[in-house]
């Protein structure tokens, strides 16, 4: 496996929490929630990493299913 597979699979997977045997979705909806605590302060930060988020989805997704 190249060095692009594995940043397009550790994108798509949130850092591979995707791939945790027990629970992936709760751990990866509790580590986006713990993320939503430490940025809520600030609206253009909220703003980058949710357009941010958004558009590497756009842009992983497709090669991830490869």
């Amino acid at each position: 496996m190249n060095i692009r597979n594995l940043i397009v699979m550790a994108v798509s997977t949130f850092f591979y929490l995707g791939y945790l045997p027990f629970m992936p979705g709760t751990i990866a909806s509790f580590v986006g929630a713990c993320l939503f605590y430490f940025i809520r302060g600030s609206l253009l930060l909220y703003t980058l990493i949710t357009v941010s988020t958004i558009s590497l989805g756009f842009l992983f997704t497709g090669k991830a299913e490869e």
